[in-house]
This record gives C-alpha cells, sequence and structure tokens, in this order.
C-alpha cells in the first residue's frame, strides 16, 4: 500500500466530544498504516452519508476534536429527525506515528526487509501455516518473492541472450542486466504496492521480539485511558474495535486493561471486543511472541468476554477463516463473514475481488445493498459500532438471531 501521511489539521481546541451521556463508548484501534484519524473521520463521515442514500436512516458524524496525545474523537448520534436512538462516543486511538517512523525505508534496507521476512517465515514454518489455514494470505505474503525472482529471471534471462546472440563475452551479461533489472524490480513493488507487506512483517517480527518498546508503552498508555474510561462512565458498553492489525493490538489493549483492573472475570462483563479483518496468527505464530499468546489466553478463557470478529474469507490480507482467540474458547465468542458476495450483484462482487485493497478496508463502509433490498445478516459496520444494541444484546443474547 503505497500512501503518504497527511498532515493532522485537526482544531487543538475543538471538543473531543458531546456533552451528552454516551450510550456506548468505542475505542478503534487500526492497522499498520501512517494515516491519521483525518482519514477515518472522513471515511465515516462520508459512509455515513451512503448509509442514508440507500435508505439505512440518519447517523450524523459529530466534529473530529482532540482526546489526548495520542487519541481523536467524535460523536455517532444513530437516530432520525435530528435526535438520536443512540449516542456513541468514539475514540480513534493514534499510533500512526509509531508507523511512520518505521514506514521509510532507506535504499538498501529493502534487501534486509527480504531477509527478515523470508528467513523467519521459513525458519520457523510461518509460511506452510499460512498455506494450510489461509491461502490468500500466503499467495499476498508470496507475492513480493514472486515479483522479485520473476524480475530477476526475466531481466537476466534477456541479457544471456542478447549476449549469445551477438556474439559478446558471456560475463558482459549480468553487467548488462544488473542496473535495468534492478530498476524494474523496485518500480514493479511500487506499482503492485508489496512492499508493505515487507514493513508490515518486519514490524511485527520486531513486535514479537520485543524490540518496539515504544510501541509497548503507548499500548500500556491505551490500556490505562480504556480502563479509566470504564470506570468514569455510565455507559452501556465499552467497545474496542481492532481493525486489520490493529485487531491483535487490541487484544493486547483489552488484556492489559483487564489486568489493570482486578483480572477477574466479571471485570470484562461491560467491555466489548470486535475485531474486523483479524491478522492474530500474524504475531501469535512467532515463537518469540510469548506474551502476545498469553494475554490473548486470558481473554479466550474469560467466560464474561464478549467478542465477534468479522473476518471474509475471499481478503487475502486477514484470516478470515482461522478464529482470532486461536484455540477453545470461553463465552460468547464467535467468528463471522460479512457475506460481501450476497449483498452485491455479481460483476460489482468481482471487481471487488479484484482489488485487494479495496476489499480489505470493505469493512468500514456503508452496506452496499438498499435497505429494502437487504437481508437481516446484511454487514453494517455503523451498527456494529454505533446502533442501540450493545455486542452481547446483539449475538449473545437468549433472543439473539440473525443479525438486526
Amino acid at each position: 500500500m503505497t500512501t503518504t501521511a497527511e498532515p493532522d489539521l485537526m482544531p487543538p481546541a475543538a471538543p473531543a466530544a458531546t456533552s451528552a451521556p454516551a450510550d456506548r463508548l468505542v475505542f478503534f484501534i487500526g492497522g499498520f498504516d501512517p494515516k491519521g484519524p483525518g482519514y477515518y473521520h472522513r471515511l465515516m463521515r462520508d459512509e455515513a452519508a451512503q448509509r442514508a442514500s440507500n435508505g439505512w436512516g440518519p447517523l450524523q458524524v459529530g466534529p473530529r476534536g482532540r482526546a489526548g496525545a495520542h487519541a481523536a474523537a467524535w460523536d455517532l448520534s444513530f437516530g432520525s429527525n435530528g435526535g438520536h436512538g443512540s449516542l456513541t462516543q468514539l475514540r480513534f486511538l493514534r499510533w500512526d506515528d509509531i508507523v511512520r517512523r518505521h514506514w521509510a525505508r532507506g535504499r538498501w534496507r529493502w534487501l534486509a526487509d527480504y531477509a527478515q521476512t523470508y528467513g523467519s517465515g521459513v525458519r520457523h514454518r510461518i509460511f506452510r501455516w499460512y498455506r494450510q489455514h489461509a491461502f490468500g494470505v500466503w499467495v499476498l505474503a508470496m507475492l513480493p518473492a514472486a515479483v522479485g525472482a520473476l524480475t530477476l529471471a526475466a531481466g537476466f534471462g534477456l541479457s544471456m541472450a542478447l549476449v549469445w546472440t551477438t556474439g559478446w563475452p558471456r560475463w558482459l551479461g549480468p553487467l548488462l542486466a544488473a542496473l535495468p533489472t534492478l530498476w524494474a524490480w523496485r518500480t514493479l513493488e511500487q506499482r503492485l504496492e508489496t512492499e508493505w507487506l515487507l514493513r508490515l512483517y518486519c514490524f511485527t517480527h520486531d513486535q514479537a521480539r520485543g524490540r518496539l518498546p515504544e510501541l509497548e508503552a503507548r499500548l500500556d498508555e491505551f490500556a490505562a485511558t480504556l480502563r479509566s474510561a470504564a470506570q468514569n462512565s455510565n455507559a452501556r458498553e465499552v467497545l474496542l474495535v481492532g481493525y486489520s492489525t490493529g485487531s491483535f493490538l487490541a487484544a493486547s489493549v483489552l488484556a492489559r486493561a483487564l489486568k489493570q483492573a482486578d483480572g477477574s472475570a466479571a471485570s470484562a462483563s461491560r467491555y466489548a471486543l470486535l475485531t474486523l479483518g483479524h491478522c492474530t496468527p500474524l504475531l501469535a505464530l512467532f515463537p518469540q511472541a510469548q506474551t502476545f499468546r498469553s494475554e490473548l489466553r486470558s481473554l479466550t478463557d474469560n467466560s464474561q468476554l464478549t467478542w465477534i470478529d468479522f473476518s471474509a474469507p475471499a481478503d487475502m490480507a486477514t484470516f478470515g477463516r482461522v478464529d482470532p482467540w486461536m484455540g477453545p474458547a470461553a463465552g460468547c465468542k464467535q467468528r463471522r463473514s460479512p457475506r460481501w458476495h450476497a449483498a452485491m450483484d455479481a460483476a460489482r462482487y468481482r471487481r471487488l475481488r479484484l482489488d485487494r485493497r479495496e476489499m480489505h478496508l470493505q469493512y468500514l463502509r456503508a452496506p452496499v445493498a438498499a435497505k429494502q433490498h437487504a437481508d437481516a445478516d446484511t454487514y453494517d459496520f455503523f451498527s456494529l459500532v454505533a446502533g442501540p444494541l450493545t455486542l452481547k444484546e446483539r449475538f449473545c443474547s437468549a433472543a439473539a438471531g440473525a443479525m438486526p
């Protein structure tokens, strides 16, 4: 994913949220992306408008303001006629500054990224696990290596063919091929947007090995923020949303928040975890990630915690057929598919599958289908995070059935 960070134009004195008491508190953690809260605020505002035009009812996205050094905030008012059936205060927990520090690479750093990514993946048999359990993820993981191998083979093959047909000395072939082939390789990698995979994989490997102290400090800060909000609010639900690689960060944050409280199962009853396009195995499979696996177990064993995951099997950037808790789980923990293929016509779905970046972003978009043509299982991001029902009421109560 080739992208650049945008300046943060968030007004320093803007109110973080309305003074009205919130029905739900939502904390959102995005993935490995240098985009900040401005991008996601505009995305939610635009998608809320699209949702209303499709007949799903009014949803108002309030102005964006700061909520501390590493958070932004805005309201989501779910209702009609300027009122709201429910009010959600959303806080966007920021780590995009950390991503930006690890995004840029030196001229030759990408070679080290290749060595680290494929060396660790092969040595720890991670790629074998991908191929067995998440074939699409395996294909995407192999893409940078395939692009490099094919480009090198084509470049040096053509140069040697030229040498043979012209009668030039054979040693001249590699010299002629070196710079053009390297240029073609780098250009193709950038156009296919595969380099971000290497950055992400190396970043996650460093996280597993405990080499990102700034990230660990930020997760502890997020956990304290989450716990404080739960203690000082009468909101019916404190929902933590982890999108993409933010899914395993969200799991760590919630595990730490519960540990900071008292660690009991009962302390989790007000919390809920929603993961979208989860990437849990990306971190959990590294042998050095013992701390994260311990945090994951503390959540899966907690019978009072509600954890709902939506990950599409067709999304090559996520593990749609793997439980994000990666093992037996107590209480209400469900893995579901957003079933986008059922909500849009076949031609549009084919186009979506061909655009892996858009496919991965679909979790945050408004429903494609008009309300009058939707069924009970139609995926709606805004209803999940800002609707009148908590996640436990929607999926875990005795009356819960198909998605309302």
